[in-house]
């Protein structure tokens, strides 16, 4: 099974919380964890992500 992750955009909707933290929207914390990871980690019956 394969999977897409999509990751892109400006985050304008984010703009004032990922300013403050200096980082991109896929990498924005969730519960000390970058958003990213909490998508992957959903994502382990999936052999390939391509994100």
């Amino acid at each position: 099974m394969q999977a897409v992750i999509l990751a892109g955009g400006f985050g304008t909707r984010l703009k004032s919380i990922l300013d403050k933290i200096e980082t991109i929207k896929p990498m924005a914390p969730v519960n000390n964890k970058p958003f990213l990871e909490h998508l992957i980690n959903l994502s382990k019956k999936i052999k390939e992500i391509t994100i």
